[in-house]
């Protein structure tokens, strides 16, 4: 397992930040620049919330995919026939390969008929 916040985090930044000041500072350098924040944040906030991941826009047709990576995970987000956006794990359980790798229409939807 990861490093804990009070591992990643100076004791005095990480208590200002518990205990609040009349002024709010946003948070200190680190949480924009280190990779164990970013991989607590990963784990405990983003894999358990809702996340942007992709614009609909660009999802326009039945059919349209895009792969995106949320909370270090790949996901597979596909617009269904009803027009509905939808989103999987986007690894073959089979395999354990990569569907989809970049924006497209994927030729494998014959075989995903409850998707689409």
């Amino acid at each position: 397992m990861g490093r804990s916040l009070q591992e990643v985090l100076e004791c005095g930044t990480l208590s200002a930040l518990r205990h609040g000041e009349a002024v709010a500072r946003g948070l200190p350098p680190e949480a924009y620049t280190s990779g164990d924040f970013f991989a607590i944040e990963n784990d405990r906030l983003f894999r358990n919330s809702r996340v942007f991941a992709a614009f609909a826009h660009e999802l326009a047709k039945p059919g349209d995919a895009t792969p995106v990576t949320v909370a270090g995970r790949p996901v597979l987000i596909v617009r269904n026939r009803a027009g509905e956006l939808k989103a999987f794990h986007n690894v073959c359980r089979h395999r354990c390969l990569q569907l989809v790798d970049k924006l497209n229409r994927p030729r494998f939807s014959r075989h995903l008929p409850a998707v689409l």
